[in-house]
C-alpha cells in the first residue's frame, strides 16, 4: 500500500512536471516571437547597422554560448535596434521610464552587409517586482531565424551590464538613435 502511495505521488509528480515544463508559454513569453513575425510592427531606432563593440561581443560570448557565433566575426559584427513603437521617443530621452510591456529587440548580424541575423538579444518591460535589480527588465536570446527562445529570464551575464545604466532605466544606449521622421501631412 505505502509502495503504491509512493509510485503514485512519483507518478503525480512527474506528470505535473511534464505539463510544466512542455505547456504553452504564458502570452507574454510569445510576446519576442509574435512581434519577429512582423519587424515592421515596431520602429528600428538605428538609421544603419552599429559595429558591435568587441569587449562587449567577448563578455556576452564568455556567458552566452549563442553569442560566441558572432567572435569570429569581429570586428564586423553590427546589429540594429528596434522598440515598440510608444517607447521609440523615449529610446533619446536623458532620463527615460518606459512602460510595461516595452519591447526592444537588437538583430545581430555577421556583417554591414549580411541578410540574415545570426541572432537576436531583447527586454520586454514587465510588471515592478520582477527583476528589482534590473529594472524590472526581462533579457532573452532568440535564434537567428527568430522561431526559438534560446534563453530568457533574469539573465545574470545581461543583468551584469545593464545594471550599470539606471539612469536610463538600464539601458546602455552606447550608439546613435535615429528616431524614424513622421510623413509631411497634407492639407
Amino acid at each position: 500500500m505505502k509502495a503504491t502511495r509512493l509510485a503514485l505521488s512519483f507518478t503525480t509528480v512527474l506528470a505535473v512536471t511534464l505539463v510544466v515544463v512542455f505547456a504553452d508559454p504564458p502570452p507574454g513569453n510569445r510576446i519576442p516571437l509574435l512581434q519577429l513575425a512582423n519587424l515592421d510592427n515596431l520602429t528600428r531606432v538605428t538609421e544603419k547597422p552599429i559595429p558591435m563593440q568587441p569587449q562587449v561581443a567577448v563578455l556576452c560570448a564568455m556567458r552566452m554560448p549563442d553569442h560566441s557565433q558572432l567572435l569570429p566575426k569581429q570586428p564586423a559584427a553590427v546589429f540594429q535596434v528596434y522598440v515598440t513603437p510608444a517607447a521609440a521617443a523615449l529610446m533619446s530621452a536623458s532620463k527615460p521610464v518606459f512602460p510595461v510591456g516595452t519591447l526592444i529587440l537588437k538583430q545581430k548580424f555577421s556583417t554591414p552587409d549580411a541578410k540574415i541575423p545570426e541572432l537576436y538579444t531583447g527586454m520586454i518591460k514587465q510588471e515592478k517586482g520582477f527583476n528589482p535589480k534590473c529594472g524590472d527588465w526581462e533579457f532573452f536570446t532568440l535564434n537567428g531565424a527568430g522561431t526559438a527562445v534560446t534563453t530568457r529570464g533574469k539573465i545574470e551575464s545581461c543583468m551584469k551590464c545593464h545594471e550599470n545604466y539606471p539612469e536610463s532605466d538600464f539601458l546602455s544606449r552606447n550608439y546613435p538613435i535615429t528616431l524614424p521622421t513622421p510623413p509631411a501631412k497634407t492639407l
